[in-house]
């Protein structure tokens, strides 16, 4: 009788599955935790602005805030481009492109730069 090689039963004649080839998964399970949100470009652009008020320097300008009650939209440089249906504040003072990135809003305080509106 022949000398039978590990994994393999005298009865059958063939290899047999062991608990070491069952316990392992086919393919990683990959991280446990989800991956990090990817933040769209508008609210990158909202949180950079909300730190920069926070921190005492205007988003727009690059100047430092006022400190009073003051807001960009009663400044005499603030100016509103209409297209289409909508008006895009943009302050006169900086370089104006057409993008979202140098748009004003209204009810930010103002900078160092703010002049009283004339009527």
């Amino acid at each position: 009788m022949r000398e039978q090689p590990p994994g393999e039963d005298a009865s059958e004649g063939g290899p047999q599955l062991t608990a070491q080839w069952e316990d392992q998964a086919l393919f990683d399970a990959g991280p446990t935790t989800p991956p990090p949100l990817k933040v769209g470009e508008d609210a990158a652009r909202t949180a950079r602005r909300r730190a920069l008020l926070a921190s005492g320097w205007h988003p727009t300008s690059g100047r430092k805030l006022r400190g009073d009650d003051e807001v960009c939209g009663t400044c005499a440089h603030c100016v509103g481009f209409r297209r289409h249906t909508r008006t895009y504040w943009k302050c006169a003072k900086v370089a104006m492109t057409r993008g979202a990135a140098t748009d004003v809003r209204l009810s930010w305080p103002a900078c160092v730069l703010w002049e009283k509106e004339e009527r």
